[in-house]
């Protein structure tokens, strides 16, 4: 009797303390709720035992709205779910025979989505050409000494719809709005050193890289008393002109970056520099498969009657899912989209992809309300809720592939999006999460572990309020100081 009298006392005292804190929680969201520049917001939470499956707490919880970047939540689960650790391929080839050191025809870069050439994230900045050297060193180890053809880009695997659906004409010309391409290089990245003076004086461009032949850039940033980068860069895919307009701040030196116009072109012209460079004879010819298809020369059987010159085993599809995660590059999701197509059905097109992430995520999770457009957040056309995030991470949380997918999430106060988030605050350490960001959208979703041990699953968004992003941040972050606290 006394035995029972003691569990039921432990249980009821618990229970209290539970709740307690659950009220903690509660009066922290309807403080931030209440404010002022919250009047007019949604603000949507979900708290979840990430063991049990439990519901904790909600608020809103089952309201469709733009979440920005935890979206890429859906894309890297689903390709590391679908693909695995999969290791990406760029296949060479050639149209012609080699012959006493000379190759007669042309030379095929058949591109397979590897966004690794050339990225910072990949190697450091002083050594992203290296990759180069392996492509030249191939060439050269088959005897080739000439080539008489041209060197043709191909990155038709993915075609050549450019940028995803939903993305605006503001967006797509900056480094964030970089699309997704078959063959990509650099990040898809045009990097600018600018020069500032004055107030109200014109910037000068002291540089572009990589250089891109018969590029225009037109310049209508002025130099401000302002702090940082306030520029945006317009431009379409495929097209060699850009706008700049915005301002700088004065007197320094600066770099801003933009999206490249066209990578399967930038590619190919790239491997034909290098090879001169490293003295094979190679002819002022560039091309690209994309204007063959448009001209209808473009033979959909030519691989079969190519013969291989060697393959570039490249980065795995975990390693890209991490970078996209860590540091949030749209350009690298929407990759991983491209790829679940690609290699579902063999059409790597982004909305084949976007039809291969929605049908798993549909028989996953309760997908009702669940709108996707893209695989980065980009798009102001996808809707989600908090529950609907939740249920991903409570999926992937008994999935197989689970370690894999958690390794890809940054920490609070530690690394990626996450490092300066509850940095030296309860939660620092303690959260794995993605974080989102876009204009008057600030979102977090990801995994707790509180200081009683227990894990949780959260989400967090705010649509539309009424203050900066920077104060925004601020209430979330009280929010996930109480959540570690939870019993």
């Amino acid at each position: 009797m006394k035995i029972k009298y003691l569990l039921f006392t432990t249980l009821l005292i618990l229970t209290s303390t539970i709740h307690s804190q659950i009220t903690v929680l509660e009066k922290t969201v309807a403080e931030i709720a209440a404010g002022r520049d919250f009047s007019n917001a949604v603000f949507s939470v979900a708290v979840y035992d990430t063991k049990t499956g439990e519901k904790l707490y909600a608020l809103n919880d089952q309201y469709s709205i733009g979440t920005a970047s935890t979206t890429k939540l859906f894309s890297t689960a689903a390709a590391i779910s679908i693909l695995g650790d999969k290791q990406l391929e760029t296949q060479f080839y050639i149209d012609g025979e080699v012959k006493e050191g000379v190759l007669y025809g042309n030379i095929w870069i058949r591109g397979g989505g590897d966004p690794a050439f050339g990225s910072k994230y990949a190697s450091k900045d002083e050594n992203n050409r290296s990759f180069l050297n392996s492509w030249w060193d191939s060439i050269k180890s088959k005897g080739s000494k000439k080539i008489t053809g041209a060197i043709i880009g191909d990155a038709s695997e993915f075609g050549y719809k450019g940028c995803p659906d939903g993305w605006s004409w503001s967006d797509m010309g900056n480094a964030y709005g970089a699309c997704p391409s078959g063959l990509a290089i650099f990040d898809n990245v045009l990097n600018f050193r600018i020069n500032t003076g004055a107030v109200g004086t014109p910037v000068k461009i002291d540089s572009i890289y990589p250089y891109v032949p018969n590029l225009k850039f037109h310049n209508y940033i002025t130099a401000a008393d302002v702090q940082g980068d306030n520029s945006y860069i317009y431009g379409a895919p495929f097209q060699n002109e850009r706008i700049g307009i915005g301002t700088l701040q004065k007197n320094t030196s600066i770099k801003i970056r933009g999206s490249l116009p066209d990578p399967e072109f930038q590619v190919a012209y790239e491997l034909k520099n290098a090879l001169q460079t490293y003295g094979i004879t190679v002819p002022d010819s560039v091309m690209c498969a994309r204007d063959l298809l448009f001209q209808g020369k473009l033979d959909q059987k030519r691989y079969s009657r190519f013969k291989s010159l060697f393959t570039c085993k490249g980065v795995t599809v975990s390693q890209i899912a991490t970078w996209t995660n860590q540091h949030s590059v749209n350009m690298f999701a929407e990759q991983l989209v491209c790829l679940l197509g690609y290699y579902r059905n063999g059409d790597g097109s982004h909305e084949n992809g976007m039809n291969q992430l929605q049908n798993f995520w549909k028989n996953a999770i309760p997908s009702s309300g669940l709108f996707l457009r893209d695989g980065s957040g980009l798009s102001r056309s996808n809707g989600l809720s908090t529950g609907h995030l939740c249920a991903l991470l409570n999926y992937m949380y008994k999935s197989a592939n689970y370690n894999t997918f958690f390794e890809t999430l940054p920490v609070t106060g530690k690394s990626g999006t996450l490092k300066d988030i509850c940095r030296n605050q309860a939660a620092h350490g303690k959260i794995h999460a993605k974080s989102g960001t876009m204009q008057r959208i600030k979102s977090y979703a990801g995994y707790v572990f509180t200081d009683s041990g227990r894990q949780l699953t959260f989400a967090i968004v705010m649509n539309n309020y009424d203050c900066s992003n920077y104060q925004a941040t601020l209430r979330m972050q009280k929010i996930m100081n109480v959540l570690v606290t939870l019993p």
